[in-house]
């Protein structure tokens, strides 16, 4: 024990300037003005406009069901149905974020997809997959109660989801120690049951702002069959990719309507990380299009949705 305990002890550490910082004072500073950095939001009044997509789905008659005090019994069952040994919540997360979605379902669907990658020739299409940043650390507070309040939430629950959000505060544990103490201003906790809900209602703005893309008489999608339904994208929780065509008007609609949902939201897609995936043989002009849109890189396939490898199939 004592030997893992040295071999964890931090003696140095490297900060994002490529600086090497020795001593647990300076380390713990720099660790402090690190997360701060992370978990402090802008002050920016948040852009509604994209949440015009978003639906009232939210009835009156759940609204007070959700606002209405838990009596006595109900808390008693809550209380008496954990597990001492293990903290409270489901324990199998397979089935996914929301019934009746399943992330085997969603994997087959992106197989197929990609399966027609080369039709109707090659260069047609690309498989763009985003690396989000640190998604939950960066989700505006301010973002969330507006897809709340659009969805149809009433205004005591966004009030308590609020409340829930902001008691954050973080202290940093250097080599057994204690360092700093400072208040976040954006940002889901991890671990919390609530969080995986409120990020996906945030998720659903980005989903239905890459749908609203076929009602745009000018773009292009990634071909599929003419009666089957016309899918541009899937997502699970953070891991995003996107089914596009390589026309470079089609590429910028895409990308414009990402950076709208990184200035409203606080999400951050990593271009340096993200990528695409191109059927070999692809001209080299077709594929500078889509560095010089995108800032992404190209991969070769196969491409990773969910931990599954997806692959251009050789016909």
């Amino acid at each position: 024990m004592r030997g893992r305990r040295r071999r964890l002890f931090l003696h140095r550490i490297c900060t994002e300037n490529e600086v090497w910082v020795q001593g647990e004072e300076k380390i713990a500073q720099a660790a402090c003005d690190y997360y701060q950095q992370i978990f402090t939001g802008q002050n920016d009044r948040v852009d509604d406009r994209i949440l015009q997509h978003i639906p009232t789905l939210v009835t009156p008659a759940q609204n007070e069901m959700m606002q209405a005090m838990p009596t006595l019994e109900e808390l008693r069952q809550v209380v008496f149905a954990m597990n001492p040994s293990s903290a409270a919540g489901p324990d199998d997360n397979q089935s996914g974020f929301v019934r009746g979605r399943r992330i085997t379902e969603s994997i087959m669907l992106a197989h197929e997809i990609t399966h027609d990658i080369k039709k109707p020739h090659i260069g047609t299409n690309v498989v763009l997959k985003l690396d989000m940043t640190k998604a939950y650390d960066r989700v505006s507070w301010s973002f969330t109660c507006l897809v709340l309040r659009r969805f149809g939430f009433g205004e005591v629950f966004i009030d308590l989801v609020w409340r829930i959000m902001s008691k954050n505060w973080y202290s940093i544990i250097i080599n057994g120690h204690r360092h700093g103490f400072f208040h976040s201003t954006r940002g889901l906790k991890q671990g919390d049951h609530l969080s995986p809900a409120l990020f996906i209602l945030g998720a659903e703005v980005l989903s239905r702002l890459l749908n609203s893309l076929h009602q745009i008489p000018s773009y292009k999608g990634f071909f599929m069959e003419p009666k089957g339904p016309q899918i541009n994208h899937l997502s699970f929780a953070d891991d995003v990719i996107i089914f596009a065509s390589t026309d470079r008007h089609s590429l910028k609609l895409i990308m414009d309507m990402l950076g709208d949902y990184e200035h409203t939201s606080g999400q951050l897609i990593n271009k340096e990380k993200s990528h695409f995936m191109i059927p070999a043989n692809t001209s080299q002009d077709i594929i500078n299009t889509i560095q010089a849109v995108t800032r992404f890189s190209q991969k070769s396939s196969p491409i990773t949705y969910l931990g599954c490898p997806l692959y251009i199939v050789d016909k």
